[in-house]
Parts: structure tokens; C-alpha cells; sequence
């Protein structure tokens, strides 16, 4: 009996720690769904700045390869 006692109290303190842990563990889980909500918006906000940077790259490069070509076509 006094074995059975013993083990049950030792089940009842892993118990405890496991919760314990568990509850740890559902905390981090909450923070780090705060996180990537937050990560989600800063993507959508440069996903949006990266558009048009992409548009004024392109005119760009156009821009300097009509002026290359111009320029070849006064040194010739």
C-alpha cells in the first residue's frame, strides 16, 4: 500500500510538472501567432513597396539602354 502511495504521489508531481510545461508551451504558442500576424502585415506592406521599385527598375534599364544606343549612334 505504502508503494502504491509512493508511486501515486510521483505520478502526481510528473503530472503537475507536464502542466506546468504544457501551459509554458501554449504561452510561446500564443506569442509567437502574435508574431506571425505581425510578420504577415510587414510581407504585405513590402510586397507592396517591392511593385513598384520593380516598375521604376524596368524604366530604368530602358532608359539606360536608349541611352547607350544613342550614344553609340553619335560615335559612329
Amino acid at each position: 500500500m505504502l508503494e502504491v502511495s509512493s508511486l501515486s504521489r510521483a505520478f502526481a508531481a510528473h503530472v503537475m510538472t507536464q502542466t506546468e510545461q504544457i501551459e509554458a508551451l501554449y504561452a510561446q504558442a500564443v506569442e509567437a501567432t502574435q508574431h506571425i500576424g505581425a510578420g504577415n502585415v510587414q510581407l504585405t506592406k513590402t510586397v507592396g513597396a517591392n511593385e513598384g521599385s520593380g516598375w521604376t527598375m524596368f524604366w530604368f534599364l530602358v532608359g539606360a539602354g536608349l541611352l547607350l544606343l544613342f550614344l553609340d549612334w553619335q560615335a559612329g
